[in-house]
């Protein structure tokens, strides 16, 4: 738009009088651009330092080979310290203070506007990325984290020729302003709606859920989220709070029709079960934590059927679909994080045929949502509890925030363990899906057992609890061949 004023008197009089409307001046649009051509360096050179900081040797030879095959994190702050991040510091050092940045957003839908109304051959975002921006120079540090996420995308051909920095050849950055504490918006929006039905089969325990998800703070009246508000009076006068009330039904399909147990093995952590990329596939350097879940997952991908193996991510899930393929005399296809067509495509190839293998992670998109009701899935397997790493950034700056929020002896249980047995029961649930159904149900790890350490037992539905049933792996065959034979 700047270039196309600069090209005549006629052209830079078109573009004032319709940034006029929006009154932005054509200076201000200029401003913008200097900015944003200077983020982009900016973006470019920390990435750079991260990655030679992370991996050394990624300049040397083809980086799609030397750099991780995951998306990654570049965490601009301390995630345990609520404090202004690199960001900010370096745009408040050139001289873009809080007036260019309160700007953008009104500057890029001016620019979209005059875009569209002159005509020009571009398809611009400008006015979404200026909210974005808008919103990371005025939301806190402590419920917010700012980050650059690098989105694992490798490049080939001319599109890999075309990048400006060679480690976009791997990823896509992008500025992230991750909301670490999501209540307050979800009571926001609770707040603006007449009534209305949240309604899942995982939401247990109840509870936790109503803290997290805003609707306690509702309920309660508190103003802006904060408990010691409650009941207190704004200029409209006392908040009563809203009514909140919960309901919890039984699943109502026959009970005969299904075996849910829980298989009574070494917890599948990452410090029991080793490195999969250091093993081989068939057992070569297996130590007894992985052998001992082959034997469970070759039991249950022999059941009759679809069978759907969840496992805590994707690394682990390419271990077991290359051990399955030659364990088991089926089909077996990989899921791996990719598009959404790609997904489907592979979804449509489980559901066509004979009985397959599908094997994902348990946070990808294939264990919820996806209803393979009829004859699409004969059985569910979720190997292990599927926590996300800790480590990360922005889990450590959720736990952070979840902390300051519920107390550090909540921290843990809202922020990661809640979550991630919601993940293994959405997965599990996708074997029953009507009364004539028939289907197999199984977590296998101990610390989905009463009584184990760090037992998740308890964050099971009441009705999960009383009908898993504990077994160990070397009955789990025996107990699968008898369910079947019956409705043989």
């Amino acid at each position: 738009l700047v270039s196309r004023a600069r090209q005549s008197d006629d052209h830079r009089a078109q573009v004032r009088e319709v940034l006029g409307t929006h009154d932005v001046p054509l200076a201000a649009v200029d401003r913008a651009r200097d900015f944003y051509d200077d983020l982009l360096d900016w973006i470019d050179e920390r990435v750079e330092s991260f990655l030679a900081a992370e991996h050394a040797d990624w300049r040397v030879g083809d980086p799609r080979e030397a750099l991780p095959e995951r998306t990654l994190e570049v965490p601009l702050r301390d995630p345990e310290e609520p404090e202004p991040d690199e960001l900010t510091r370096w745009a408040e050092r050139e001289g873009y203070d809080g007036d260019l940045w309160r700007s953008l957003p009104r500057v890029g839908a001016a620019v979209e506007d005059a875009v569209d109304r002159l005509g020009l051959a571009r398809s611009p975002v400008c006015a979404a990325v200026g909210a974005v921006m808008g919103h990371w120079w005025e939301r806190d540090h402590a419920r917010y984290l700012r980050e650059i996420e690098l989105e694992h995308s490798p490049k080939t051909g001319q599109a890999a020729d075309a990048v400006d920095c060679e480690y976009q050849r791997v990823y896509t950055p992008g500025l992230v302003l991750f909301d670490c504490m999501p209540a307050e918006s979800l009571r926001e929006i609770f707040d603006a709606l007449g009534g209305g039905v949240l309604m899942s089969a995982t939401l247990s325990p109840l509870d936790v859920f109503s803290e997290v998800s805003g609707l306690e703070s509702l309920r309660r009246g508190d103003q802006d989220g904060d408990p010691s508000s409650a009941g207190t009076a704004d200029s409209r006068g006392p908040d009563p709070g809203r009514p909140v009330e919960t309901r919890s039904y039984p699943l109502r399909f026959p009970a005969e029709n299904r075996a849910s147990w829980v298989v009574d093995a070494e917890p599948f952590t990452a410090r029991n079960r080793g490195d999969p990329t250091e093993m081989d596939p068939l057992g070569e350097g297996w130590n007894r934590t992985r052998d001992e879940y082959a034997h469970v997952l070759r039991t249950v991908a022999r059941s009759p059927g679809n069978v759907l193996v969840a496992m805590p991510n994707y690394r682990e899930a390419r271990w077991a679909g290359a051990y399955l393929d030659e364990a088991v005399e089926k089909s077996v296809l990989v899921d791996e994080s990719s598009s959404n067509e790609e997904t489907e495509r592979r979804k449509q190839r489980f559901f066509e045929g004979p009985g397959k293998v599908l094997v994902t992670s348990t946070r990808g998109t294939l264990t919820e949502g996806v209803d393979y009701d009829g004859e699409k899935l004969a059985a569910a397997l979720v190997v292990g509890v599927p926590l996300v790493n800790v480590g990360s950034p922005r889990v450590r700056a959720v736990r952070r925030a979840y902390a300051d929020e519920f107390g550090e002896e909540n921290a843990f249980e809202y922020a990661l363990t809640v979550p991630a047995v919601r993940r293994a029961r959405q997965a599990i649930g996708r074997v029953i899906r009507g009364t004539e159904e028939c289907g197999v149900r199984v977590f296998a790890d101990r610390r989905y057992t009463a009584g184990a350490r760090h037992s998740v037992h308890e964050y099971l539905s009441p009705a999960e609890r009383e009908e898993f049933v504990r077994l160990t792996s070397e009955f789990l065959g025996g107990e699968l061949d008898r369910f079947w034979s019956e409705r043989a």
